[in-house]
């Protein structure tokens, strides 16, 4: 299992905003099921990492399942909330804030979901949280 470092060492992924096609590109070699999704869009798929802006790159933040994750411990919008509801019944979410003064969100929510194929969700989450708070 990598560490957050090793892992964003291995994707090449740095403090800067990430495209859909980088975050597309570290899916592929993850080889875990998932998409890239718009705030607005409707979710096809059982894993996906979504801009939270309508139309352009400001933030993201990822599902798979029943869990949400947000790196700024937030609740889903209500739109993406509902559709996890819809598909799983529920809406399990983080309110862990691990994101500080950078812009590593895209980076963040793939390596929970990273984590999460390994174990599970919330031992993914708190795995990230302890290992940004402990090598601060």
């Amino acid at each position: 299992m990598l560490s957050f470092k090793e892992f964003l060492a291995k994707y090449n992924l740095k403090d800067e905003a990430t495209s859909n096609v980088k975050i597309l590109n570290v899916v592929q070699q993850l080889d875990i099921l998932t998409k890239t999704y718009m705030r607005d869009d409707p979710f096809t798929t059982k894993s996906g990492i979504v801009n939270l802006h309508p139309t352009k790159g400001t933030h993201w933040v990822m599902y798979t399942g029943k869990f949400y994750f947000d790196s700024y411990g937030c609740p889903p919008p209500t739109n993406i909330l509902n559709q996890i509801k819809d598909k799983y019944g529920e809406c399990i979410y983080s309110e862990y804030k691990i994101q500080k003064n950078d812009s590593f969100c895209a980076s963040y929510c793939l390596y929970v979901l990273y984590l999460t194929s390994l174990v599970g969700f919330k031992n993914a989450v708190l795995n990230l949280y302890y290992q940004t708070y402990t090598n601060s």
